[in-house]
């Protein structure tokens, strides 16, 4: 749920976003950006076809994917969540297992290393886990 709209997944909110900036005259491109830099006092974005220019960037690290765990779904908000620094001092001083799909994920759970009691950090993608603070414990295999 998003705080303050009890009732609402993100998923919905970020459809309503959607449609609001589409009524708006936005216009929505689907594309990834692979590189940024600052060239000019304008940030160039590289997408896969095309290069994009914009004043500011805003990071967005949410992630569409599905649940991918037996019994996920159900347990969103009752002790599963997806963002680290959003619902990070729910988990203060406790025990979280953080499963991660990409190498970003590494500095989330750095975060939660300052708040929980303990972090076991399950990646779901092949690296060499260089960047993990060292009180975080991994699991791998």
């Amino acid at each position: 749920n998003y705080l303050g709209l009890p009732g609402i997944t993100g998923a919905d909110l970020a459809r309503k976003y959607k449609e609001h900036a589409i009524k708006e005259g936005v216009e929505i491109i689907d594309d990834e950006i692979l590189n940024l830099w600052l060239e000019e006092g304008l940030f160039q974005g590289m997408g896969r076809n095309e290069l994009f220019q914009a004043k500011a960037v805003i990071i967005a690290t949410g992630t569409p994917q599905k649940p991918s765990i037996s019994g996920e779904e159900e347990l969103v908000g009752k002790g599963v969540s997806y963002c680290a620094t959003c619902d990070g001092m729910f988990f203060r001083d406790k025990k979280v297992f953080f499963l991660s799909e990409l190498v970003e994920g590494e500095k989330e759970a750095n975060f939660l290393a300052d708040l929980c009691e303990k972090v076991y950090y399950l990646p779901r993608y092949k690296g060499k886990y260089t960047d993990l603070d060292p009180r975080i414990e991994l699991i791998s295999g």
